[in-house]
């Protein structure tokens, strides 16, 4: 009996959260005994060498030239020829646009298609068009098996662009929790307590609603340092802010990190901005560490923050909302904030390990048919 074979179909290998989820999800797949192949449509090769050996060893590039080539549809076709997938995971919309173009070329049993659908709000009005008029219909049909991170992003899906049918699984990120466990010593002990936010500097994760409350706690006088785990097209507004409201000598903006643990580890309290979200893997990263967590009510972040026990919730694009959360963060008192940790460290260990998720995407092939 040969073993049995997943293809993991994705976008590209550059640094992001759903091309970290991706690689994990292929490693743990294969060290279930599962015969894992990665495939992916732009030449960015960044996490490649993250793979498992026995995985990157069958992980090819469709060499994607331009927005519209579709020669890549005959390179997929003929890897598919070769490898013969029982199931295609395809890490959204595009992914699962080329397998669904190719699948009917295939000769033999053909391979269910598993979508993983990572955004909530859709940037572009194509975008959303195609999620509502073609995306929709092929996550509605027999032969696939939606997975969403997240019950907010699903019923986001069903509300805004019209999902009714299909059986779509829900199977939120995991975090490794060896990777990222809480630092040997924890809370402000006497200096200025550190508010931390880790995402790309981009405009909906809002940077400057964050800098705008701690300008307004500053004015009210609490002594209180930021700290910008990131780096992208944001960065100079930011810092013109920074220098506008005589920030600069409270603000650190790290530039783009690797690893983030050293600066999660300095900070006090870690938090989200963001006007959309999925289920970030900086809350979980955060949570992990021991630290409490203060996010916006979107997407998957009620699901990670359970408000008052591991953290703090505020209405989305709501600065006054988020200025009212922050202060009652940083007057909660130190044991109450390494409280809050705990607590956030244990609901990541029952409910948001790397393993766990993994056992997850298991028990939903499983259900497909696919013998593990």
């Amino acid at each position: 009996m040969r073993a049995q074979r997943v293809l993991l179909l994705i976008g590209s290998l550059r640094i992001g959260g759903a091309e970290r989820q991706s690689v994990v999800l292929a490693n743990g797949l294969a060290a279930a005994g599962i015969e894992v192949s990665v495939g992916y449509a732009a030449p960015e090769h960044h996490l490649r060498d993250m793979l498992e050996a026995t995985v990157r060893a069958r992980t090819f590039c469709l060499d994607k030239a331009g927005r519209f080539d579709l020669r890549i549809l005959f390179r997929l076709w003929r890897r598919l020829l070769q490898l013969r997938p029982d199931v295609i995971i395809c890490v959204n919309m595009y992914p699962l646009m080329l397998a669904s173009m190719v699948r009917p070329g295939l000769r033999g049993p053909r391979p269910v298609l598993m979508p993983v659908v990572h955004a909530t709000i859709l940037e572009t009005r194509v975008e959303r068009f195609m999620a509502r008029w073609l995306f929709r219909p092929l996550i509605e049909r027999p032969a696939v098996r939606a997975v969403f991170l997240s019950h907010g992003q699903l019923d986001f899906w069903r509300h805004h662009y019209g999902i009714r049918g299909g059986s779509p699984q829900v199977i939120c990120n995991g975090v490794d929790t060896q990777q990222f466990a809480p630092p040997a010593a924890p809370g402000a002990g006497g200096r200025q307590p550190v508010l931390a936010i880790c995402a790309a500097l981009r405009p909906e994760k809002r940077h400057l609603d964050f800098l705008h409350a701690v300008r307004q706690l500053v004015d009210e006088g609490l002594d209180l340092r930021a700290l910008l785990i990131g780096d992208g097209p944001e960065r100079p507004r930011i810092e013109a802010y920074c220098r506008e409201h005589a920030l600069l000598d409270r603000c650190r903006i790290t530039g783009f990190q690797m690893d983030v643990r050293p600066w999660l580890a300095s900070a006090d309290v870690c938090l989200l901005t963001s006007s959309t979200e999925t289920f970030p893997m900086a809350l979980l990263e955060a949570m992990s560490m021991g630290k409490p967590v203060v996010g916006p009510a979107v997407g998957g972040i009620p699901e990670q923050i359970e408000d008052g026990v591991n953290g703090l919730l505020f209405e989305p694009a709501d600065p006054g909302s988020l200025v009212d959360v922050l202060r009652r963060m940083l007057t909660a008192g130190e044991d109450r904030l390494r409280a809050m940790g705990r607590a956030g460290r244990q609901r990541v260990l029952k409910q948001f390990a790397e393993d766990r998720m993994v056992a997850n995407y298991l028990r939903t092939l499983q259900a497909i048919g696919l013998r593990t």
